[in-house]
């Protein structure tokens, strides 16, 4: 009876392992998804953020919207984690509209 469990704890304490040294071979993860935003953690030395915008934009296109740099933090690790709005095409053009007339960027309503 104990043999077997001590196995399984062998098992999964591999697979933990195995599924960081993985993040850490590919340099990125997503932090978050979904049809509104996309948060992504990633290795400053390995990937740039336009990298980082084109993996935001694989996303969204789920949705059927485009990716939109929101705001970015550098952390003490080295690792910056963005975030990026999905927009609809829509939005999109709002927002561009307002940028180029030096308004305030529209917020998405709820």
């Amino acid at each position: 009876m104990t043999r077997p469990v001590l196995a399984l704890l062998l098992v999964l304490q591999l697979a933990a392992c195995s599924t960081v040294s993985s993040y850490f071979d590919r340099g990125y993860r997503i932090r978050q998804e979904n049809s509104e935003n996309v948060v992504i953690e990633y290795d400053i030395e390995k990937f740039s953020d336009v990298a980082m915008l084109e993996k935001a934009n694989g996303t969204c296109a789920v949705y059927g919207k485009s990716a939109v740099f929101n705001k970015s933090d550098l952390e003490s690790t080295g690792h910056r984690v963005t975030v990026y709005r999905c927009l609809t095409q829509a939005e999109r053009r709002e927002r561009e509209a307002a940028e180029k007339a030096g308004e305030p960027v529209p917020l998405r309503r709820p």
